[in-house]
């Protein structure tokens, strides 16, 4: 059965040169067909584009599609309006089919994903026999568009968006090719709003996401894929790694991370730039948070509030005392990590968070308290950086589960940084490089200071984007062709080096 993590000949990865092809072909196509048949023909494209991922596995995205098309329809069958009518009110007898298309979708995503886990727990199942039944893995992008569907329907249910009868228009929604694989989650309100009033070419739109495709193949290919000459080593032999290493690769393994994710994300909004439609933002340089709320706030966007709008608010939020809340941001982040993964090491990732937020929480005013009579200045820019890295600390430490095979590799992890460091022995070896040799290691380090540098601006609302637009068009042009043969020239230098997948595929 296919792996989401593989990557097979007639795969179309968006680094491929297959891919890239593909993606001139549909782009001009449909700029050329007026938007009724250019609709038809980015749906057409988006299937063609999953199938080279895995032809069965378009069936499980089909059969979603039209569990949320019919679920929504049956429930407008019963809309009725509000008393007010200043709103939609819950379609008289709506609940069953609402209930009936979550569970319907969340089985075929449990079933897909959990099973496995399943059986290793409760009968110690766990190698693959060739061709049978446990080497069955769950389709390539099922979590996201799982989301996408069940966040439609609770949405139509709600009156916040009407249902859409073009079926097609939805299964565009769901299968739309730049965010099917890993996201943006969208929303009805956004993509398909978009999808139902139509897009027109515009040159500034297509400009600007170019750039942010320019942008994410940087982070991808020079950033996250060399870091993982480092990461990946360390985490497949253990046994060999001083804990100052461990201390090191953890801190690349958050960075590469968020490399590889927030590329994967600038691509699929360039990308859909390019076509004329917006994506929602899914990272604002999070690693400058301070404090895990911040961070949340900042990293995986889409996901966060999802997950705020369709678990936490609806257990109730913050609304039932301050003993309920916790519970409920508790239960939130244990879905968080269910939905990343099946191993046990993920739901310990996600109520390490959920600890880490109600810690937040409760001991919000007594931080305060201590810094007024502490007389600490909070407001400069020495105590912004000071939290920032506490914040990135305590988060670096939660990415060792959720890197770690299982449990019982984190906490190894965990015991060799504190009582086995060997701080000397690791920094004469050079350990802490892995694969990489010394001149890759020093432009490695190059590259990571150009993303600081982008995003300190972006953090100070400066656009760069916006201040090459009031450039002259030579310079403006002489940046973009630099920019471009820098990445050219790195991708070369590469060559026949295997690029590894991106990481949140898996999920």
């Amino acid at each position: 059965m296919f792996s989401p993590g593989r990557v097979t000949n007639r795969t179309m990865t968006f680094f491929s040169l297959k891919f890239l092809i593909f993606l001139v072909a549909v782009f001009v196509i449909f700029h050329l067909l007026p938007y009724k048949f250019g609709k038809v023909w980015l749906l057409l494209a988006s299937y063609a584009f999953y199938a080279t991922w895995s032809v069965k596995y378009t069936l499980v995205l089909l059969i979603v599609t039209l569990i949320t098309y019919f679920c929504a329809r049956a429930q407008a069958a019963r809309a009725v309006k509000a008393p007010d009518a200043s709103r939609m009110s819950p379609p008289a007898g709506a609940r069953p089919a609402l209930i009936a298309g979550i569970s319907s979708v969340l089985l075929i995503l449990v079933v897909f994903k959990f099973w496995r886990m399943g059986l290793k727990t409760l009968f110690g199942i766990s190698d693959p026999v060739t061709g049978g039944i446990m080497s069955i893995v769950a389709p390539i992008g099922l979590s996201f568009y799982v989301l996408e569907s069940i966040g439609y329907m609770v949405d139509v249910y709600r009156g916040k968006i009407p249902y859409e009868p073009n079926f097609l228009n939805l299964a565009l929604f769901l299968s739309f090719f730049p965010n099917v694989l890993s996201g943006p989650i969208e929303r009805g309100t956004g993509l398909l709003d978009q999808i139902r009033e139509g897009v027109t070419f515009s040159y500034t739109q297509v400009k600007h996401g170019l750039c942010m495709m320019l942008w994410g193949y940087f982070l991808k290919l020079l950033i996250a894929n060399r870091l993982a000459f480092i990461v990946d080593p360390a985490f497949s032999n253990l046994d060999d790694q001083t804990g100052l290493v461990m201390i090191i690769v953890a801190v690349f393994y958050g960075i590469q991370l968020y490399a590889d994710f927030a590329g994967y994300s600038c691509l699929a909004i360039g990308m859909a730039e390019t076509f004329g439609f917006t994506l929602m933002p899914n990272f604002r340089q999070p690693y400058f948070a301070r404090d895990i709320r911040d961070f949340w706030s900042r990293w995986h966007i889409s996901l966060s509030t999802w997950l705020r709008d369709y678990i936490y608010i609806p257990l109730g939020g913050n609304r039932k005392g301050k003993a309920r809340q916790c519970i409920n941001l508790f239960i939130t982040f244990l879905v968080s990590g269910l939905w990343h993964g099946t191993g046990w090491q993920f739901i310990v990732w996600g109520g390490i968070h959920g600890v880490y937020q109600i810690a937040s929480k409760l001991t919000s005013e007594l931080r305060v308290r201590i810094a007024e009579k502490s007389r600490v200045k909070t407001g400069c820019t020495s105590f912004r950086i000071f939290k920032a890295v506490i914040t990135f600390i305590f988060v670096d430490i939660a990415w060792i589960f959720f890197r770690a095979g299982s449990v019982h590799d984190a906490l190894s992890i965990g015991k060799k940084i504190v009582c086995y460091p060997f701080f000397w022995q690791a920094l004469e070896n050079n350990w802490y490089m892995m694969d990489l040799d010394e001149k890759r290691f020093f432009i490695l380090i190059l590259e990571l200071l150009i993303v600081l540098a982008v995003d300190i601006l972006h953090e100070k609302k400066i656009s760069i984007t916006a201040w090459l637009n009031e450039q002259n068009k030579a310079f403006r042009w002489l940046v973009y062709l630099g920019a471009a043969c820098i990445l050219v020239l790195g991708v070369i230098r590469d060559y026949g080096i295997e690029a590894s997948s991106f990481i949140y595929a898996r999920f």
